[in-house]
């Protein structure tokens, strides 16, 4: 289904302009001169760039398709600062590392009842070029920048629209956006519509045609398939089971320990929003397979004398279960790596989840798949695109030395998982002090993957947004230099993109789920959630897109490979077994952030993040 979603793009009247700029030859020692004079390469020399006098530089004419999109984008963003200035709009200096070109215009101070600055509602404005369009314009999106001095809060949640104005999710995201963004235009861009004489912003958003994907479908026991996870799950059993019946420990202070058996009723099925563990083919839980042990108090001697008990117990597949308070995070993080080091799964609850009646009844669930999934059962897969594939998620997570101002330790992984959304195992690919070795490991790694898995006939590499082009360069030189007979490719996926679509056929302004757009020969935007092609009611608060660029591959590219591609991205994003109704992030993408989140606080609390390959979710 093709239909057209409204993007967050005031595009320009014209994309082929003339404009004057200063140049001066760059030597290549010499330092940045100051913000407003940037090096630039222009016909195949380096020169030292701006768009107002400077000693020794020479003035000259260049078209905007015949220079490279950077200086075309600083010089609107020169023309843009200066009618921004002009007209006294009040901008706020937030310093963004990646986005030299992007500028935050104020609309609203906002502060709490005792008057304490929570912060700032903006419209960031900055240059883009719209390939599939050939369209020079701006990209423009609301921000909500928080004080760094306030707490991160429902407030914050707020203000950022997150939440609505009573604190619940906010199913009018998209619409509240629209209408900040349309008021910003007729308030703030009609005052700087004219950039030249012969440039003008256009008042409009830009239309963009969208098509769609197929919906994805879950594959259940015997194969039986449904378009819900939980439905399925309850009515067909899980796709694989756990091999081995485990022996549940309960870990609990003994004031807490009405709460440990309120959890375990829970999971038994007292609720009727989840009929218990044995749906996942699980048997219940009673004095056969469950035992409690009393902590005296939550500490690493308490953690290492249960570990003793249990290992003594020798039972074949235990898993403990942890009921503690939400403020008990060291012990939290004490626990779960002592348990990765020990291979023992383990899944916390806290205190606060059991005694909200309502919140444990709509959480059980995703706390059931949770342990289902770290013994070794798989609830459901996703039916693929690509069959016989291997997806490779990478994350990274460096250790920086504030006092010496630099990375002193360098920690790379890869999640392995097949393109039916099952996973299969994480292997380290660094873990070193020294960046030279850190390259060698990582390009060791990465060809011993591709070695490991020659059944495949495609392996798709999924790197974040955050791997700097060195890095995507060590698994490019590896991809080529290995099988050519085996098809590669290197997939970037950035879940923090700066486009924002409005289908404005629906009352709620949301695009369908499935649906993608291409915005340039290897760059997509592609909605994992959304509107159901059945209901067009929005039910929650959707995020923005995925931003998807096709890096590299060792074969001939396509748009029909890219879409096959893309369909499996979406797939994956319902292969989460966090919980049914989890993030809707490929798990390619979402299972290494998870890592590396843990890894920053084992490292925080000086704890070693154990780098042996393991074949069970520890980090859900």
């Amino acid at each position: 289904m093709k239909y057209n979603i409204t993007l967050n793009f005031l595009p320009l009247n014209t994309s082929n302009f003339n404009f004057e700029i200063y140049r001066k030859p760059a030597l290549t020692e010499e330092k940045l001169w100051s913000e407003s004079i940037r090096k630039f390469w222009i016909e195949d020399k380096q020169y030292w760039v701006s768009f107002e006098e400077f000693e020794q530089a020479q003035k000259t004419v260049v078209n905007s398709l015949e220079v490279n999109l950077g200086l075309v984008n600083r010089f609107l963003h020169f023309l843009i600062t200066k009618l921004i200035v002009a007209n006294k709009f009040k901008t706020i200096d937030k310093k963004t590392k990646y986005k030299p070109n992007r500028i935050f215009i104020h609309l609203e101070t906002v502060k709490d009842a005792n008057g304490r600055l929570i912060g700032e509602k903006t419209v960031w404005i900055e240059p883009y070029y719209l390939k599939t369009t050939k369209q020079f314009g701006f990209l423009l999106d609301y921000k909500f920048l928080k004080s760094e001095d306030y707490p991160f809060n429902r407030e914050v949640q707020k203000h950022s629209l997150s939440l609505d104005t009573s604190y619940r999710e906010n199913r009018n995201y998209h619409i509240d956006k629209y209408e900040i963004i349309k008021s910003f235009i007729q308030t703030f861009v009609a005052k700087i519509q004219n950039l030249t004489s012969e440039l003008t912003i256009s008042k409009k958003l830009q239309l963009i045609e969208a098509d769609t994907l197929k919906t994805k479908k879950y594959i259940f026991n015997n194969n039986k398939t449904h378009n819900s996870q939980f439905n399925g799950v309850m009515n067909f059993g899980p796709i694989e089971e756990v091999s081995k019946e485990p022996i549940y420990y309960y870990l609990y202070k003994s004031e807490h320990k009405t709460f440990a058996r309120d959890l375990l009723n829970a999971l038994n099925g007292s609720f009727f929003t989840f009929k218990g563990i044995e749906k996942l083919h699980l048997h219940r839980q009673d004095k056969t397979n469950t035992k409690g042990i009393i902590l005296s108090e939550f500490s690493l001697d308490e953690i290492n004398r249960i570990i003793s008990e249990i290992k003594t117990n020798d039972s074949e597949n235990p898993i403990i279960i942890a009921v503690t308070p939400e403020k008990e995070e060291t012990f939290y993080y004490q626990l779960k790596n002592k348990c990765l080091e020990e291979n023992i799964p383990v899944q916390t609850v806290h205190i606060e989840t059991i005694s909200n009646h309502n919140k444990l009844k709509w959480s059980v669930s995703g706390i059931a798949v949770q342990i289902f999934s770290k013994l070794g059962g798989v609830p459901w897969i996703v039916e693929p695109s690509n069959k016989n594939t291997l997806i490779v998620g990478i994350g990274q997570a460096h250790k920086y030395n504030k006092e010496e101002e630099r990375f002193d330790r360098y920690f790379s992984y890869s999640v392995l998982i097949n393109s039916s959304g099952k996973f299969m195992s994480i292997k380290q690919l660094a873990d070193e002090t020294d960046k030279t070795k850190f390259i060698e490991s990582i390009t060791k790694n990465i060809s011993e993957i591709i070695q490991e898995n020659k059944d495949y006939k495609k392996i798709i590499f999924h790197i974040p947004q955050k791997i700097n082009k060195e890095d995507i360069a060590l698994i490019e030189d590896a991809l080529t230099k290995s099988d050519e007979n085996i098809e590669l490719s290197i997939i970037k996926i950035n879940d923090k993109s700066d486009f924002i679509g409005f289908n404005l056929e629906k009352n709620s302004l949301v695009p369908y789920e499935s649906s993608f757009v291409k915005i340039s020969h290897r760059e997509y935007l592609i909605w994992t959630e959304g509107l159901n092609f059945h209901n067009s009611k929005a039910l929650k608060r959707y995020g923005h897109p995925l931003h998807i660029t096709f890096y590299y591959s060792n074969k001939e590219e396509s748009f029909k490979r890219h879409k096959a591609y893309l369909q499996d991205i979406l797939n994956l994003s319902g292969a989460n077994y966090r919980g049914f109704n989890a993030k809707s992030l490929p798990v390619s993408s979402f299972y290494p952030k998870l890592i590396a989140d843990f890894s920053k606080h084992f490292k925080e609390l000086n704890l070693k993040l154990t780098t042996k390959d393991t074949e069970k979710p520890w980090f859900l």
